[in-house]
């Protein structure tokens, strides 16, 4: 094709070319709203058989609706870092073939496959505006960005506002000299982006619409695309998709996080995670105090990570182990770390006990366009040094006990897990 005849074609004189004309020629931004009002639409009237299909399919009938909808899909969780180990310093030099996996981690066939992942996707996504989840989309893409995987464009001068409803509001482009508070915006991020990252929050957002749009028709394939947006009632919301009988922990937070709609402050539901962690530091010291053979455990755990326990340059055995004062140190480590995590967490819980009264306090008066009340301010700065310094203990913790960590013990090898085998 000619240099004249690609211009035609980018500019949609199919005619002259002797091709049909396509039915439309959406926008990047149209395409994107039109799937999220398809989506929408779908969801309000079929979202409890979704639900309910999605649990009856097996893994392997989940997988091939995944992949139909995003072919070449990562295969294991949080494929960004996979991607890194493979590429390495050549990033730089190179740039990266894993693009897709540093903007979209959290898509991928391992974590999608599981329990609910994909209706709490859908009912996120579809449910709720694009500006909710900006901020998180681009966060979610920190580590191409640290990498140098993932460059932003550059447009100096400009923001780019996310937090509108409609084509003309959401991802306008606004020159600083236009609007005084346009820099602010983005220094805030109070809906204002670098246009750069805000085009890379549109294309991670675009696609993602589209995929789930594709996993709808995949899961209701007996009905065409156009009665699915048109034929049947709409309904509530089904309570099933967002409501969850079993206890929260840490682990399934984080698992469920990227798909579900980003999390307020909520200091109750904090709470009663730093609940749990005083009731184990109780169990802890209280295991110690009554249990002989937990406090032996204990105790030879804290002696294994010892930097006593590292050779000298001549290859010689530190002189404290020999006596008594390197048992000394051990149990003064082992009684300090037990009594000072409970300590640790009981005022963690103290402070979010306070700062949930001072929410619902000034529940009425917080706004992002508003300065925080000084007394609600305080409290929160305050927490947040409480949690900064709280983290300095662990990070010590590892810096000294891994370099003097014994080897780690033999790993059977597994067909099933190709990284065992180098271990066995």
């Amino acid at each position: 094709m000619s240099d004249d005849e690609m211009q035609r074609f980018a500019s949609g004189d199919f005619a002259s070319l002797g091709l049909p004309a396509p039915s439309s020629m959406p926008t990047p931004a149209e395409a994107q709203q039109e799937a999220r009002e398809r989506s929408t639409e779908i969801l309000e009237r079929h979202e409890d058989v979704l639900w309910k299909r999605w649990i009856k399919k097996t893994k392997v009938q989940r997988t091939a609706i995944l992949l139909r909808a995003w072919p070449n899909m990562s295969s294991t969780h949080r494929p960004d870092y996979e991607a890194l180990r493979k590429e390495g310093p050549q990033l730089k030099s190179r740039g990266t073939r894993f693009r897709e996996a540093y903007i979209w981690p959290y898509i991928n066939v391992e974590d999608l496959v599981r329990g609910k992942t994909l209706l709490l996707f859908l009912n996120s996504r579809g449910r709720h505006s694009p500006s909710l989840f900006a901020h998180t989309d681009f966060e979610a893409m920190r580590l191409g960005n640290v990498s140098t995987a993932v460059m932003p464009a550059f447009l100096n001068l400009h923001t780019m506002l996310l937090d509108g409803e409609t084509i003309e509001t959401y991802g306008r482009l606004v020159s600083w000299d236009d609007d005084e508070d346009a820099m602010m915006k983005v220094m805030s991020h109070f809906g204002g982006y670098q246009p750069g990252e805000g085009l890379l929050i549109l294309e991670a957002q675009q696609r993602i619409l589209l995929f789930l749009l594709e996993c709808c028709h995949g899961i209701l394939h007996d009905s065409t695309p156009s009665a699915l947006t048109s034929e049947g009632p709409i309904k509530p919301e089904p309570p099933l998709i967002t409501d969850s009988s079993e206890w929260p922990t840490l682990a399934s937070i984080a698992v469920e996080a990227p798909y579900r709609l980003p999390a307020q402050l909520d200091f109750v539901r904090l709470k009663a995670l730093v609940a749990a962690k005083c009731t184990s530091a109780e169990d802890h010291i209280r295991g110690l105090r009554e249990d002989p053979g937990y406090f032996a455990d204990v105790v030879g755990d804290w002696s294994e990570h010892r930097q006593e326990k590292l050779l000298d340059t001549n290859k010689v055995r530190h002189p404290v182990l020999d006596k008594p004062l390197f048992w000394d140190r051990v149990i003064g480590n082992v009684v300090v770390d037990a009594y000072g995590a409970l300590i640790i967490w009981d005022i963690i819980s103290e402070q979010l006990t306070h700062l949930a009264a001072l929410q619902e306090n000034y529940s009425d008066t917080i706004t992002p366009q508003k300065i925080l009340p000084p007394e609600y301010m305080k409290a929160l700065l305050t927490f947040r040094y409480m949690l900064e310094q709280t983290k300095n203990g662990p990070i010590s913790l590892l810096k000294t006990g891994i370099p003097a960590s014994p080897p780690p013990p033999p790993v059977p090898a597994s067909p099933e897990n190709p990284m065992s085998q180098g271990l066995a």
